[in-house]
Protein backbone atom coordinates (compact mmCIF):
# COMPACT_ATOMS: atom_id res chain seq x y z
CA UNK A 1 0.00 0.00 0.00
CA UNK A 2 3.35 2.47 0.84
CA UNK A 3 4.55 2.21 -2.53
CA UNK A 4 1.00 2.81 -4.61
CA UNK A 5 1.01 5.92 -2.69
CA UNK A 6 4.77 6.82 -2.90
CA UNK A 7 3.81 6.66 -6.92
CA UNK A 8 1.04 8.16 -6.86
CA UNK A 9 2.56 10.95 -5.25
CA UNK A 10 5.86 11.46 -7.51
CA UNK A 11 3.22 11.40 -10.46
CA UNK A 12 1.14 13.92 -9.00
CA UNK A 13 4.08 15.95 -8.14
CA UNK A 14 5.61 15.98 -11.83
CA UNK A 15 1.75 16.84 -13.24
CA UNK A 16 1.55 19.66 -10.58
CA UNK A 17 5.06 20.93 -11.97
CA UNK A 18 4.71 20.72 -15.23
CA UNK A 19 0.82 22.56 -15.00
CA UNK A 20 2.79 25.33 -12.58
CA UNK A 21 5.35 26.14 -14.96
CA UNK A 22 2.96 26.22 -17.76
CA UNK A 23 0.47 28.75 -15.91
CA UNK A 24 3.76 31.00 -14.69
CA UNK A 25 4.44 31.07 -18.46
CA UNK A 26 1.07 31.85 -20.10
CA UNK A 27 0.24 34.44 -17.02
CA UNK A 28 3.69 36.10 -17.47
CA UNK A 29 3.24 36.19 -21.41
CA UNK A 30 -0.16 37.24 -21.35
CA UNK A 31 -0.26 40.12 -17.97
CA UNK A 32 3.04 41.54 -18.67
CA UNK A 33 3.77 40.55 -22.45
CA UNK A 34 7.38 38.81 -21.61
CA UNK A 35 8.83 37.87 -25.00
CA UNK A 36 9.01 34.20 -24.05
CA UNK A 37 9.89 31.53 -27.16
CA UNK A 38 9.45 34.66 -29.25
CA UNK A 39 5.98 34.76 -29.02
CA UNK A 40 4.37 38.21 -29.23
CA UNK A 41 1.02 39.32 -27.78
CA UNK A 42 -1.40 41.29 -30.06
CA UNK A 43 -0.90 44.51 -27.55
CA UNK A 44 2.85 44.21 -28.07
CA UNK A 45 2.66 43.50 -31.71
CA UNK A 46 0.27 46.67 -31.83
CA UNK A 47 3.03 48.53 -30.30
CA UNK A 48 5.59 47.85 -32.56
CA UNK A 49 3.59 48.24 -35.56
CA UNK A 50 2.78 51.30 -34.44
CA UNK A 51 6.36 52.45 -33.59
CA UNK A 52 7.58 50.92 -36.65
CA UNK A 53 4.79 53.72 -38.62
CA UNK A 54 5.80 56.59 -36.64
CA UNK A 55 9.35 55.70 -37.25
CA UNK A 56 8.69 55.23 -40.61
CA UNK A 57 6.58 59.13 -41.17
CA UNK A 58 8.45 61.30 -38.70
CA UNK A 59 10.89 62.38 -41.94
CA UNK A 60 7.72 63.40 -43.79
CA UNK A 61 6.40 65.70 -40.79
CA UNK A 62 10.58 67.11 -41.20
CA UNK A 63 10.21 67.89 -44.79
CA UNK A 64 6.92 68.94 -44.10
CA UNK A 65 8.00 71.40 -41.73
CA UNK A 66 11.09 72.36 -43.48
CA UNK A 67 9.36 73.47 -46.23
CA UNK A 68 7.98 75.67 -44.55
CA UNK A 69 8.56 79.54 -44.13
CA UNK A 70 11.28 80.25 -41.78
CA UNK A 71 8.54 82.42 -39.46
CA UNK A 72 7.07 79.47 -38.38
CA UNK A 73 10.53 77.24 -37.50
CA UNK A 74 11.40 80.49 -35.28
CA UNK A 75 8.08 80.73 -33.83
CA UNK A 76 7.97 76.70 -33.37
CA UNK A 77 11.59 77.30 -31.38
CA UNK A 78 10.31 80.45 -29.18
CA UNK A 79 7.67 77.81 -28.30
CA UNK A 80 7.39 76.41 -25.05
CA UNK A 81 8.57 72.04 -24.72
CA UNK A 82 4.88 71.50 -24.02
CA UNK A 83 3.51 73.28 -26.63
CA UNK A 84 5.84 72.16 -29.77
CA UNK A 85 3.59 69.39 -29.99
CA UNK A 86 0.23 71.28 -30.76
CA UNK A 87 1.82 73.66 -33.19
CA UNK A 88 3.03 70.73 -35.00
CA UNK A 89 0.10 69.77 -35.45
CA UNK A 90 -1.53 73.27 -35.89
CA UNK A 91 0.31 73.61 -38.51
CA UNK A 92 -0.26 70.79 -40.52
CA UNK A 93 3.38 69.19 -40.17
CA UNK A 94 2.03 66.12 -39.09
CA UNK A 95 -0.90 65.58 -40.78
CA UNK A 96 0.40 62.54 -43.56
CA UNK A 97 -0.49 62.64 -47.24
CA UNK A 98 -3.98 61.14 -47.49
CA UNK A 99 -4.87 62.15 -43.89
CA UNK A 100 -7.37 64.35 -43.33
CA UNK A 101 -5.97 65.00 -39.15
CA UNK A 102 -2.23 65.07 -37.82
CA UNK A 103 -1.33 61.91 -35.72
CA UNK A 104 0.18 62.70 -32.32
CA UNK A 105 2.77 60.66 -31.88
CA UNK A 106 4.34 61.64 -34.70
CA UNK A 107 3.76 65.07 -33.91
CA UNK A 108 5.64 64.54 -30.70
CA UNK A 109 8.28 62.56 -32.60
CA UNK A 110 8.81 65.28 -35.16
CA UNK A 111 8.94 68.03 -32.99
CA UNK A 112 11.65 66.56 -30.60
CA UNK A 113 13.18 65.93 -33.94
CA UNK A 114 12.92 69.79 -35.60
CA UNK A 115 14.42 70.83 -31.89
CA UNK A 116 17.20 68.65 -31.76
CA UNK A 117 17.96 69.79 -35.45
CA UNK A 118 17.68 73.06 -35.40
CA UNK A 119 18.94 74.22 -31.73
CA UNK A 120 22.69 75.76 -32.01
CA UNK A 121 25.60 73.17 -31.00
CA UNK A 122 23.34 69.92 -32.35
CA UNK A 123 25.46 67.06 -33.74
Amino acid sequence: MADNQKSWALRQMAWSSIVTVFVVIVVGFSWFGLPGFNWVTQGGANQMVQSAVTERLVPICVAQARLAPAADLTIFQATDVWQRRDLVEAKGWATMPGSSSPESAIAQSCAELLYNDSTPGSV
